[in-house]
């Protein structure tokens, strides 16, 4: 497969008026790639836990992508999270389903990731 850029616009959701940044990244970049893009787009420090999510927000059916951290805990009936290191964004972004990026779990800030055209690299 030839390489491809993605363009991405990433809109805080639930804000007026509205804070959003448009990125590009390449359609191989991990989701952990995707996760310094949206910090060092936005001005963050990085300071926060976050997670995506492919699907329904909180929904322990959605897929659930995010760095493993040593006090999480495994539900029986949830769907184990994938690894956001290892995990290829291309691999996701071209499904029709909803991506969010949620960022500060005290805050809860919820990001809509939307696919908006596709360059080749």
């Amino acid at each position: 497969m030839d390489k491809l850029i993605c363009q991405l616009k990433v809109t805080i959701k639930d804000i007026r008026p509205p804070i959003w940044r448009r990125i590009l990244i390449p359609a191989e970049a991990t989701f952990w790639e995707l996760h310094l893009a949206i910090t060092d787009s936005f001005e963050w420090g990085d300071g926060h836990l976050h997670e995506f999510y492919i699907g329904r927000v909180w929904d322990r059916n959605s897929v659930r992508i995010k760095l493993p951290h040593p006090d999480d805990e495994d539900f029986e009936d949830e769907i184990p999270p994938k690894e956001e290191s290892t995990t290829i964004l291309s691999k996701h972004i071209f499904q029709k389903l909803p991506i969010t990026y949620v960022y500060d779990f005290g805050d809860g800030w919820e990001h809509k990731i939307v696919l908006e055209k596709v360059f080749p690299g």
